[in-house]
């Protein structure tokens, strides 16, 4: 009986014992349980804090280390068209390092075709939307729709038109704009003063601005002063948004009626007794204007000139740019400048925070201050504040640029560096006398065409 009674004991005791180890291991397990969670969220948190925000690889963290910094990456960038050293810091160099340290811009030099032959590829290239259809038919350029959405860029703060004319008919988008480019005339104060010829006033056609050239192209103190320069007839047919071939047909658009419009109202320019230039093509018309011997430059920004033509003592002033009989208040189709990410680089997502950079807000409202660009972006207060932080521009009539209107910018085909040359060479023909315009503008068609006949021949 001992020995049963004493059986049943040692069996409570043991169920008691087995009922705490089985709890204790419950709660081992539940703590084990929660460290995983709270590991796996610490990991989660560290991933989140150490991915790069270019998008680039980061090196690998240690256990326990600190989040990873991003790694340095160097954006190689060839500017394709004009950029001071001091506006490339301004606008480019300077609002990276700010908001990302890890990059580096690097400017590049040399031929951009060479360049790529040699296989040193710029991960960032700044152009005009007048040269894309031909770097895209070159795989120079390449839709950044991808990189736009991975990077969360913005587009509605971008004006409309301008991003249009960056895109394909496949909706492709080529580029990011940076700024756009406008036309205005700029007069010289002082030759109107000395020849007591009123100043040009806003809304005038091109032959009301001729009218007045007719009055200040004149010979004065052995000094040969020109009236009116129009920066050649291509400029004039950007008003007219024409391109010298149809990129749908692949034919020349030479015996389009606008085309006879600006090589007539060109031609009439430089024909002023007084106002005729060596070579049509080839005018040195802004460096004459800066120096004081043209009257009238009609031409894109020149603000970047004006501030040392002002010290040397040019006494300017600017009005709206002559507009074409019926369609006034146009100074030129979009004329976008922009940022391009070739489909070979190898820094991409590092370039487009560079994009993202320079048309930040802030960016952007430092380079209409103080480098006198217009903003692509839709915020009126950056029209405003254009040129506003330069004291040579105070008290010139600014308002007057804004008054003409851009229009859509055709998509111009690959062969349009071609084609233009057609197009010029048959204009200075006419120019000059040696052709009438009909046989001018006959010649230039069939020259495009036998020359487009010929490239496409060869595909």
């Amino acid at each position: 009986m001992r020995s049963g009674t004493s059986g049943r004991e040692k069996g409570g005791q043991g169920g008691e014992r087995l009922k705490k180890r089985l709890n204790a291991g419950l709660l081992t397990g539940l703590a084990c349980l929660v460290l995983v969670v709270l590991l796996a969220a610490c990991e989660e948190k560290e991933e989140a804090q150490g991915a790069s925000p270019s998008g680039e690889a980061v090196a690998g963290v240690p256990d326990g280390a600190a989040a990873a910094q991003p790694l340095p990456v160097t954006v190689g960038f060839y500017p394709a068209m004009p950029l001071t050293d001091a506006d490339f810091d301004k606008i480019i160099v300077q609002p990276v390092l700010r908001k990302y340290p890890h990059i580096t811009v690097k400017r590049m030099g040399g031929n951009l075709t060479n360049i790529f032959a040699a296989g040193d590829i710029p991960d960032l290239i700044q152009t005009h939307n007048g040269l894309l259809q031909e770097l895209y038919d070159k795989a120079i350029v390449g839709d950044i729709n991808a990189l736009v959405r991975k990077h969360g860029i913005d587009l509605n703060r971008f004006d409309r038109a301008i991003l249009d004319s960056l895109r394909t008919d496949r909706g492709e988008l080529l580029g990011l704009p940076y700024a756009v480019n406008f036309t205005a005339l700029y007069y010289n104060k002082g030759l109107f003063d000395k020849f007591g010829v009123p100043y040009p006033l806003d809304g005038m056609t091109w032959y009301d601005a001729i009218e007045i050239a007719k009055k200040l192209s004149r010979r004065e103190g052995g000094v040969a002063y020109r009236g009116l320069d129009p920066e050649g007839m291509s400029r004039i047919a950007r008003q007219a948004a024409l391109d010298y071939a149809d990129r749908t047909t692949m034919r020349s658009n030479m015996m389009n009626p606008g085309w006879r419009t600006v090589f007539e109202i060109a031609k009439t320019i430089y024909t002023i007794p007084g106002n005729e230039v060596k070579d049509v093509n080839a005018s040195n018309g802004i460096a004459d204007f800066l120096q004081g011997a043209v009257a009238m430059m009609a031409t894109v920004n020149l603000f970047d000139q004006l501030g040392d033509a002002t010290a040397q003592g040019l006494d300017w002033d600017v009005a709206e740019y002559p507009g074409i009989p019926g369609a006034p208040h146009v100074n030129t189709d979009v004329d976008a400048h922009i940022l391009v990410i070739p489909p070979t680089a190898r820094n991409k997502d590092a370039a487009m925070l560079v994009a993202e950079a320079v048309t930040s807000d802030e960016t952007q409202l430092i380079m209409t201050k103080e480098t006198a660009r217009l903003s692509p972006l839709r915020d009126p207060a950056l029209q405003k504040a254009f040129a506003s932080d330069m004291d040579f521009v105070k008290d010139k009539r600014i308002g007057s640029i804004f008054k003409s209107n851009r229009i859509p910018s055709p998509i111009r085909t690959n062969y349009y560096s071609d084609t233009k040359a057609f197009g010029l060479n048959n204009f200075k023909d006419y120019a000059s006398g040696a052709k009438d315009l009909n046989t001018a503008l006959r010649d230039a068609d069939e020259q495009i065409d036998s020359y487009l006949g010929t490239q496409l021949g060869k595909k």
